[in-house]
């Protein structure tokens, strides 16, 4: 077994530069290309994400400390999904709840009990217990 003496490593072979040192040189900072999304499924997963991402940077600093614009790397790609499935760009229950839960165990019988928030945990959110309505119809339409 060879060892590896510190005069061999190369800052290059760990992404460091020797300018900047752990910071990117050329950092990507594109757009989401919303035109690679193809299905339904797909825009709505990009809503949910995007809803998520957008209302973090919005409220990160709390109500006083809200920003005058968002970055266009996330506005861009956010408004566009947003008028491809006929939502607002912002952060709601289609988004945070119908769009992203999963059926506890699936061998029971379909109910709001069964119903977990499947990503964005960190929202506290208890699905059985926002718009007890739309649930009751939707179950009732099963």
């Amino acid at each position: 077994m060879s060892s590896v003496k510190a005069c061999d490593m190369k800052l290059v072979d760990y992404d460091i530069s020797p300018k900047i040192g752990f910071l990117l040189e050329d950092p990507l900072m594109s757009e989401l290309d919303d035109n690679q999304l193809i299905s339904y499924k797909e825009l709505r997963l990009a809503h949910t994400q995007l809803s998520c991402i957008g209302s973090g940077y919005i409220w990160q600093n709390g109500p006083t400390g809200t920003p005058d614009m968002i970055p266009r790397c996330l506005a861009v790609p956010w408004y566009n999904v947003s008028k491809k499935i006929c939502l607002n760009p912002i952060l709601h229950y289609p988004s945070l709840i119908l769009n992203n839960y999963t059926i506890i165990n699936p061998d029971k019988p379909f109910s709001v009990q069964q119903i977990r928030l499947q990503g964005f945990k960190e929202f506290n959110v208890n699905p059985t217990r926002i718009h007890p309505i739309p649930q009751s119809f939707f179950l009732r339409l099963t």
